[in-house]
């Protein structure tokens, strides 16, 4: 049963998308007591959650008794994890390059022969899946974005940890959401599945991969503006 249900939701997901027509805010109340309240926004064809515009939902399909199906895939914990770690270990080496910084002057802790400033900055243009480059500066191709010696230096650490990316993930490893809006009882149903990430997920842990949460829903009673995917993390919503 388990396995028919993911391969469901990928099957869904695969479908080509089309569009609701159906706009609008609902703010939502979880059955869950210890979960906190949601808000939903959707514009007939996408529905962004608490406004995470990083993880866009798609719309599937219109179902009958209104109901209207929204898919999204998201990083999983796991994932999640991993690029905590990473921040961790890239504030390591920003604070240290700070350090030097405070003793010395910027033009000689940007040298790229200093036996200390070097290898700082290298491991954190590794971080940011950025490249080290011969005069100091560190530059991130994906991001079409250049940071000079100095910029790396007073980078606030805020923008530092936007800029550290998820490491790439296989569609198929990240956590997989179908969301069920029923626009007569005003429930919203959230079925999220997240595959078993190799030696990540403890046998325990794998038990609880398929989890189903309730909500309680009322309109705001406003049509939702057009939701912007171009941040999105995922394929929903950019061209792939």
């Amino acid at each position: 049963m388990r396995i028919f249900a993911a391969l469901l939701l990928l099957g869904l997901a695969s479908e080509g998308w089309a569009e609701s027509g159906i706009s609008g805010m609902l703010a939502c109340n979880p059955n869950d007591k210890d979960k906190k309240p949601v808000l939903y926004a959707f514009d007939g064809e996408y529905l962004i959650r608490d406004n995470e515009l990083a993880y866009p939902f798609q719309f599937l399909a219109s179902l009958p008794n209104k109901n209207e199906i929204y898919f999204a895939y998201t990083h999983g914990q796991f994932h999640i994890d991993e690029r905590n770690r990473r921040i961790k270990e890239a504030k390591k080496y920003h604070s240290r390059l700070q350090a030097f910084s405070s003793i010395d002057s910027i033009s000689n802790v940007c040298n790229p022969e200093d036996a200390m400033f070097a290898p700082s900055v290298q491991a954190l243009a590794s971080y940011l899946n950025g490249t080290y480059q011969l005069d100091g500066g560190i530059t991130i191709s994906d991001r079409n974005l250049t940071l000079s010696c100095e910029d790396i230096v007073t980078l606030e650490t805020e923008k530092l940890v936007d800029l550290i990316p998820f490491l790439p993930v296989p569609i198929e490893r990240l956590t997989h959401v179908k969301l069920t809006l029923n626009l007569s009882s005003m429930v919203v149903i959230e079925e999220r599945y997240e595959p078993t990430q190799d030696k990540a997920i403890s046998s325990r842990s794998e038990n609880k991969r398929f989890v189903g949460e309730e909500y309680q829903c009322q309109s705001l009673g406003i049509t939702a503006p057009e939701i912007d995917t171009s941040q999105s993390l995922t394929p929903i919503g950019r061209d792939l």
